[in-house]
């Protein structure tokens, strides 16, 4: 994925914003995976600020998840949950789009780490009720992963296995498949 990003960004013109950040975007996503987290919150970061400031938001949610992902990995939770306050922000600016469903489950994974189990279960409930609208399918499953997690915390191990077979049963099939 990175090496095909990465050849698109040289076919580029300066007319191609939108396409470029989507390039750049897959870059600093394959950065993530591959545990490059430096370079990966570096471009996420500036991804997130170009297309949040741009008048088409397209992928300024994606990358403000992603971001806060990176921020959490790396154990910065402050950080994660400016920024997913951040994408919230951005999202409502624009009239709610169906990604906000992912700055709230980030929210509520924050919430989940430090033990704010009654604000973090708002949020996946905020999450998946967005999620489900939508139709989005992997932020639905993200949000019933996390509020299974909250419920389990919370000494609901039946509401948290309940969450775990909804997730599975939105899992898109592909992802099942591998």
């Amino acid at each position: 994925e990175r090496l095909f990003a990465q050849a698109a960004l040289t076919q580029l013109t300066e007319h191609d914003d939108l396409l470029g950040a989507v390039a750049r975007y897959h870059v600093a996503f394959a950065d993530w995976i591959a545990g490059r987290l430096v370079p990966a919150e570096r471009a996420l970061a500036d991804i997130f600020a170009e297309r949040a400031a741009s008048p088409r938001r397209d992928l300024a949610l994606r990358a403000a998840f992603d971001l806060g992902g990176v921020q959490q990995a790396q154990g910065r939770l402050g950080a994660a949950q400016r920024t997913y306050q951040r994408g919230l922000e951005v999202a409502r600016s624009t009239g709610s789009p169906p990604t906000i469903g992912m700055a709230y489950v980030g929210l509520a994974e924050v919430g989940y780490e430090r033990d704010e189990l009654p604000t973090a279960a708002q949020h996946a409930t905020l999450a998946i009720e967005h999620c489900r609208r939508h139709a989005y399918a992997l932020a639905l499953v993200a949000g019933l992963v996390t509020l299974a997690r909250i419920r389990q915390a919370e000494g609901d191990p039946v509401g948290a296995l309940a969450a775990v077979d909804e997730a599975e049963a939105a899992m898109p099939q592909a992802l099942v498949d591998l």
